[in-house]
């Protein structure tokens, strides 16, 4: 059995059970969180390109939303 249905699975289990392959939930402990593409400070040797913000951004609701659900889920860490 190949590795992405093996992942599709255990996704699956973790919807319909709200568990993981050894029964416990699956949590995130840490979490890195790219609030915006766009940046404006202009650092010399920064080569990203990141002028515009991407098209499908989070609003800050969607973002605080999506901060306090993983809250609730028990992440331990969020980075910016």
């Amino acid at each position: 059995m190949g590795v992405g249905i093996k992942l599709l699975q255990l996704l699956l289990r973790q919807k319909l059970t709200g568990k993981g392959l050894k029964g416990e939930p699956l949590t995130p402990q840490i979490v890195s969180f790219a609030v915006t593409k766009a940046c404006n400070l202009l650092c010399l040797h920064c080569h990203a390109d990141a002028r515009e913000p991407f098209p499908n951004e989070l609003t800050l609701k969607e973002g605080l939303q999506a901060i306090d659900e993983l809250a609730m889920l028990g992440t331990e860490a969020l980075m910016f």
